[in-house]
């Protein structure tokens, strides 16, 4: 398992090592470097040893399923003066 290089601090988005899921950290107890982490994904709160977590980066808050063909629509505006489009 790779070293913690990080120093993990409370309300960092961090993503567990072993499971992939992108969390945030509630709480850190010191002496024994284990951190409360609720899950982003149902919510759910536990508590993972701060070795098992890493910082999570840009890629990982995006969603490593976007791929950039996503597109922005624009929808126009309804007009209330046009019959019809209320």
């Amino acid at each position: 398992m790779p070293k913690s290089t990080s120093r993990l601090v409370v309300g960092q988005s961090v993503v567990c090592r072993k499971t992939q899921r992108l969390g945030q950290v509630l709480g850190v107890a010191s002496p024994s470097e284990i951190c409360t982490v609720r899950y982003a994904d149902n919510g759910e709160v536990s508590n993972a040893s701060a070795e098992d977590l890493r910082v999570a980066t840009w890629e990982d808050l995006r969603g490593k399923s976007k791929t950039g063909n996503d597109t922005t629509r624009l929808m126009p505006k309804l007009r209330t003066d046009v019959p019809g489009q209320e």
